[in-house]
């Protein structure tokens, strides 16, 4: 299982992705900015990919999907976020999968943190507390919260910005 910013999303992309995806054996990746204006769903002959992007924003950039190998037998559950404008840059699945003993199931939620600026700090605030939401109604599930932070979070010396700051202080608070 992978993220990858994808910065602008076609079935082409889609296609180049599954390649990738097929040579490094990955079943699952999460996709984001894919500068999606509205939901899809596409299908190649090895993958299918659902997302959705930025309706009630102005602001460009944004969106965010899933991508899953067909082969895989993994079910794929679109969970509603809501209809606020800050659940346009957060898509929840679950992922439902064979494993030896029967079915394990995965929570999957794909994130796109607007880049740090006006405004920034509150839009990121509200997109955290919906994923936080998520993870605690789910706390007895296995859940994945992967995606475009936008934030450094001081690994290799960097320093800390804002949205590294509220990556981190979710990390803390959902252990």
């Amino acid at each position: 299982m992978g993220c990858v910013n994808v910065r602008g999303w076609n079935v082409e992309k889609m296609e180049d992705l599954s390649r990738e995806m097929n040579e490094w054996n990955i079943d699952v990746v999460g996709v984001t900015e894919t500068q999606m204006r509205e939901r899809i769903e596409l299908r190649s002959e090895t993958y299918s990919m659902i997302g959705k992007g930025r309706i009630k924003q102005q602001k460009k950039g944004g969106g965010v999907g899933v991508l899953v190998r067909q082969e895989a037998g993994i079910d794929v559950e679109e969970l509603d976020v809501g209809g606020c404008e800050m659940g346009e840059d957060i898509m929840a699945v679950r992922l439902e999968y064979k494993v030896r003993k029967g079915r394990e199931r995965i929570l999957v939620i794909v994130c796109y943190m607007t880049v740090e600026g006006t405004g920034a700090r509150a839009e990121n605030e509200r997109k955290y507390r919906i994923v936080q939401r998520f993870v605690e109604q789910n706390r007895s599930e296995n859940v994945i919260v992967m995606g475009d932070m936008n934030g450094h979070i001081g690994v290799l010396g960097e320093e800390v910005n804002g949205n590294g700051q509220l990556l981190l202080d979710l990390q803390r608070r959902m252990n």
